[in-house]
């Protein structure tokens, strides 16, 4: 457990010093992150409700309703 708790105890202090030593990376890439992060968000969010809509839509046709196939409908293709 002492080993664990100085390696990570060392990992942070290297992460810090790489931090403060390349400001100008880490801004970067944390500026990449952010903006990846804010560009797929509403296209998650957008699809959710593009997908409750369409539902919403398709719900509304109703029992009379036309279905126009490229193929026979049944097993035996008989019942076209």
């Amino acid at each position: 457990m002492q080993r664990f708790l100085g390696e990570l105890r060392d990992a942070i202090a290297q992460a810090a010093f790489s931090l403060v030593s390349h400001k100008l990376r880490a801004l970067l890439t944390i500026s990449g992150i952010a903006i990846g992060i804010m560009t797929v968000d509403p296209h998650l969010h957008g699809g959710g409700g593009m997908s409750s809509s369409f539902a919403r839509q398709l719900s509304t046709l109703g029992p009379n309703t036309l279905f126009v196939h490229k193929w026979k409908w049944g097993v035996s293709g008989s019942d076209w």
